[in-house]
């Protein structure tokens, strides 16, 4: 495919971004943790221990993937 620049990438997308992550570390670790508890409860297997799994990532989305993974092999 053809290169695009910023310039025409931001026309596409529209020039404003909002940031929706807090600035203050406690504030941001909450934030995080809590996003990651509503992505497991949503995509982790039935009984599933929910604070275990946001716990044990940290609140890294990519990282409760994996831990949802792990359990779902397990439960295979």
């Amino acid at each position: 495919g053809k290169k695009v620049g910023y310039t025409e990438m931001l026309s596409r997308y529209g020039d404003s971004y909002s940031k929706v992550t807090p600035d203050d570390a406690q504030e941001r670790e909450k934030f995080l943790k809590a996003q990651a508890a509503i992505v497991a409860k949503i995509n982790a297997p039935d009984g599933a221990d929910i604070a275990k799994i946001v716990h044990s990532t940290g609140g890294g989305l990519r990282r409760v993937y994996t831990e949802i993974e792990k359990l779902r092999r397990m439960q295979a």
